[in-house]
């Protein structure tokens, strides 16, 4: 068994590491895409732009907007 002191303290570590993970994701490209052919646009969404503007996906009656209302209830 371990010692609820030391339980205290991994538990504080694995929460930070998370942390840092999930914060560390926000500015780093999340969604990479690539012209068709014939076109010149390219780009990328930034974590932070996917987190802030999903949620509209979902009430615009996209069938990709649903996969987004995971997140606030994994939250």
């Amino acid at each position: 068994m371990m010692n609820p002191k030391m339980r205290t303290r991994l538990t504080a570590l694995v929460c930070a590491i998370c942390m840092i993970g999930y914060f560390t994701s926000l500015g780093l490209p999340a969604l990479l895409y690539r012209p068709a052919p014939g076109s010149t646009v390219t780009g990328s969404y930034w974590g932070i732009a996917i987190l802030m503007l999903g949620w509209l996906e979902a009430i615009g009656g996209s069938p990709a907007g649903i996969a987004w209302l995971a997140n606030p209830l994994l939250g």
